[in-house]
């Protein structure tokens, strides 16, 4: 598990989105969108692969999106909105989702997407977001 922190609670800050490979994921008060994918043809269509996550927020904001590609969108506690999953993609994202102890939306499936940032949890390791994959397919 990746360090803890602990956040004054009267800080509710959102958290970070995920940094795509195209783009860094946004900050702002609200949860951070995710950046941007790369385009790519490799299947014929030109889609947006290996986006990053929406960040999640504390309480009473908006959730970040999921990047262009497919990143998944981040969860909110009660009164908060949460983040849309990204399309553009084979697969798009997933959007978040309300309460407490909720995980992100996973990022769409065969993208190499992340996935959203988890609601607020006590203890705070409880959830997380999902993850894609990209399969890359060459003729021999």
């Amino acid at each position: 598990m990746g360090e803890q922190h602990q956040v004054d609670a009267g800080a509710h800050a959102g958290g970070g989105g995920g940094g795509g490979a195209g783009s860094a994921g946004s900050s702002g008060d609200n949860g951070a969108h995710g950046g941007s994918g790369l385009q790519n043809s490799i299947l014929g269509t030109a889609y947006y692969w290996a986006a990053g996550g929406g960040g999640s927020v504390y309480t009473g904001s908006v959730s970040g999106n999921g990047g262009i590609g497919g990143g998944g969108g981040g969860s909110a506690t009660s009164g908060g909105s949460v983040g849309s999953g990204g399309g553009s993609a084979l697969n798009s994202g997933a959007s978040g989702t309300i309460g407490d102890n909720r995980p992100g939306g996973a990022g769409g499936a065969n993208t190499g997407s992340g996935g959203g940032g988890s609601s607020w949890s006590d203890p705070p390791d409880v959830v997380v977001g999902g993850s894609g994959i990209v399969v890359i397919r060459y003729p021999i």
